[in-house]
């Protein structure tokens, strides 16, 4: 297996005014701001919710409709290196001191726990994102 770091990460999205003139490339350095140019910037997909209303796309509706998988927490011990884990409608069985405690970032939609598990490591997490979960609490009791 190969071993890949990401430096950086770059979101192209060409801007355009009113009348369909390109305004920033996607090497500008410069930072554009709505109210520069008289609040006519139109985005990509600005506009197209009318759209999706009409195609029934809305992303929640299909995590919501999804199954939900168990897995064991054994699944995740030997991912030791781990930053990054993206999870959807997914509920873990056993202890959570396996879980990769070089976790930085974990978006967990629809975790079904109440609480985060105390043995769950905490230290270098920096982003929790956990929409349509079930959490209550951040945690039980008094974490150190």
């Amino acid at each position: 297996m190969g071993k890949e770091t990401i430096r950086g990460l770059k979101l192209s999205m060409p801007m355009e005014d009113a009348n369909g003139t390109s305004i920033a490339s996607t090497n500008s350095a410069k930072r554009l701001h709505d109210e520069d140019y008289g609040g006519d910037l139109m985005l990509p997909h600005q506009g197209n919710s009318s759209k999706r209303r009409r195609l029934n796309f809305f992303p929640w509706k299909l995590m919501e409709d999804s199954p939900v998988n168990t897995y064991a927490t054994q699944v995740l011990e030997n991912m030791r290196n781990l930053k990054l884990l993206v999870l959807y409608n997914v509920n873990f069985t056993g202890s959570f001191e396996v879980f990769p405690r070089s976790l930085v970032w974990l978006r967990w939609h629809g975790c079904s726990l109440s609480s985060i598990p105390e043995d769950f490591s905490l230290e270098k997490l920096v982003v929790l994102e956990m929409w349509s979960s079930k959490l209550q609490y951040v945690w039980k009791g008094v974490m150190v």
